[in-house]
């Protein structure tokens, strides 16, 4: 009776470990779905960003392969008519429309001079 016991014991013990083992790969089961199904999930995805990263590497080189268009042409500097003296600096400044202190010394002498303006015209 005692061995009968024992026995049924034991059987009891591994019945439960069995059990235990039975959950748990039931539960890595579950788990292994669950993570093939979001591998597809993701696949599909990184599939389309490769298509639309492969579109937009096609649109760059296309827009590179076009030469860029040439740049326009400066327009001509009209010449200063109001005097000979002024350096090229001042009238290019001048026809820009910079009013800018000049340091040559053309203006810097009429500046300094009280009541008169530069040669050329400028007005600091």
């Amino acid at each position: 009776m005692y061995q009968v016991k024992m026995l049924e014991n034991r059987l009891e013990k591994a019945m439960q470990r069995y059990n235990a083992a039975v959950a748990r790969n039931n539960g890595l089961r579950q788990k292994i779905d669950d993570l093939r199904r979001e591998r597809l999930t993701f696949d599909s995805i990184y599939q389309s960003l490769m298509r639309d990263l492969a579109e937009k590497k096609r649109d760059v080189a296309q827009i590179m392969e076009v030469p860029p268009p040439p740049p326009p042409a400066l327009p001509a500097l009209p010449a200063c008519a109001a005097c000979a003296a002024c350096s090229l600096v001042v009238c290019a400044r001048r026809s820009i429309g910079v009013m800018r202190r000049d340091r040559s010394p053309l203006v810097r002498s009429a500046r300094d001079r009280p009541g008169r303006q530069p040669v050329c015209g400028l007005r600091r």
